[in-house]
């Protein structure tokens, strides 16, 4: 306001309308008083930023959000060896297939479905090299998903939706391939390829989809199969005074009352466990995990190839855990805290919290948890239930519903996998007093 006298009167307003004042008052540079940059060539700053973070998404702004000490990392190893990018033109194809993508973007927004069936036939063949793969498969997943959904007007658009899918092995194409297959009354096809997902998911989703698309086949080919079991778990009903506080609160401070320890963590118990297990792992040296010193976890954390190129690694601690030879979550707690770690929630677990867990849940299970989140890290690390409460040594899962609210299909896999281990968990259903 000092340099602009015409936002005078205007104190109290956001910067958004400040901004719009200005900019109505079409200033001259002069006014500004001081030196204004402007970027010249946005092309090889963009090359610069896809080589520094490795992604399009983060901006420079992360140098002020670390110099203001707000994001603290890991250190870990960026040199030649390890590196993304090791051709020039990978760095070209990278450059051309976001590009690509950012029209599809533009054009969605846009609802511009003629220039979304063009991008079509834009697509780039096969890379050999994984990580551009992955994106060029992503980009098929979505434009093929449009073109899916297009086939209402133009019912063409169906078959080619059906060839990109076939060219992408990531989730959900074989899904909507067999969904394709099923509007096209090509039911033995699809039958055999809900069969192959079923056999062989990529993950979680994947394969509760193809038991959904198994049964509805099955149908139609006139073929017999097993109806599906309806899980049944342990129940308890509430009923509470319906205080100022949400449902999951209530539940923690009935069990303190029996007499519980009792926290409510939802995922970030077994997910921070994860992440203090792993730490040395998740930030050992792998080619294009690292590419900036400020990333929360490695570039394919959540990736297949997080466990492939680490298998011996993970497998050795596991064993570790499993036999009682590691239990160093503590040490790895007290000596990391508070690096920023995709897996640790710093501001919800305590060293009593750990001390707790470690005691209580056995090894044994603690193992089996760890690998059902390495088969599918994405999925797999949200479902858990939202309250844990230990006494005597012993522990206890407690998923919470308040009224209405029903179990998710990511509890579900998870409460299965719990009976599946005999851990000790409860559905708490609460309403309120009256």
């Amino acid at each position: 306001m000092r340099l602009f006298p015409v936002l005078t009167g205007n104190k109290s307003a956001r910067k958004p309308e400040l901004t719009e004042i200005l900019i109505n008052h079409n200033p001259s540079f002069s006014d500004f008083g001081q030196d204004i940059l402007q970027i010249c060539h946005q092309q090889h700053l963009d090359t610069f930023l896809l080589l520094f973070f490795g992604n399009r998404h983060q901006d420079l702004s992360q140098f002020v959000l670390s110099d203001l000490g707000l994001h603290q990392f890991e250190s870990y190893a960026i040199d030649r060896q390890t590196r993304l990018f090791s051709k020039r033109y990978q760095i070209q194809q990278w450059l051309e297939l976001a590009d690509l993508s950012d029209r599809y973007w533009q054009a969605k927004e846009m609802k511009d479905h003629t220039t979304i069936t063009e991008l079509a036939t834009a697509i780039p063949p096969a890379f050999s090299w994984s990580p551009l793969e992955r994106k060029r498969q992503q980009l098929i997943n979505h434009i093929a998903r449009d073109l899916e959904r297009f086939s209402s007007q133009d019912k063409h658009q169906l078959n080619t939706a059906l060839t990109l899918f076939r060219h992408s092995l990531i989730p959900p194409s074989r899904e909507r391939q067999v969904r394709i297959l099923d509007k096209q009354e090509k039911y033995d096809d699809a039958y055999q390829l809900a069969l192959e997902m079923k056999a062989s998911p990529y993950t979680e989703e994947e394969a509760d989809v193809a038991s959904t698309l198994e049964r509805k086949l099955c149908s139609k080919l006139s073929l017999k199969i097993e109806k599906p079991i309806k899980p049944v778990f342990n129940e308890q009903h509430l009923v509470l005074p319906h205080q100022d506080i949400n449902v999951e609160e209530s539940v923690v401070n009935y069990y303190r009352e029996q007499g519980w320890q009792s926290y409510f963590l939802e995922n970030s118990l077994i997910c921070s466990l994860f992440g203090l297990a792993f730490w040395d792992i998740i930030y050992s040296p792998v080619t294009g995990a690292f590419l900036n010193p400020y990333q929360r976890s490695p570039r394919d954390m959540f990736q297949p190839e997080f466990y492939e190129q680490r298998k011996q690694l993970i497998d050795d601690r596991l064993t570790d855990i499993e036999s009682g030879n590691w239990r160093n979550w503590l040490a790895v707690f007290n000596e990391k805290i508070p690096l920023s770690n995709d897996w640790v929630n710093w501001n919800l677990i305590n060293p009593e919290i750990i001390t707790l867990s470690i005691k209580c849940i056995p090894p044994t299970v603690l193992c089996r948890l760890f690998r059902r989140i390495l088969f599918d890290p994405r999925n797999n690390r949200s479902g858990f239930p939202d309250v844990i409460v230990f006494k005597d040594n012993q522990y206890k899962w407690v998923e919470v519903k308040g009224p209405g609210d029903k179990l998710q299909s990511n509890q579900i896999r998870w409460l299965k996998v719990f009976q599946e281990l005999k851990v000790p968990a409860v559905v708490t259903y609460v309403t309120w007093e009256k």
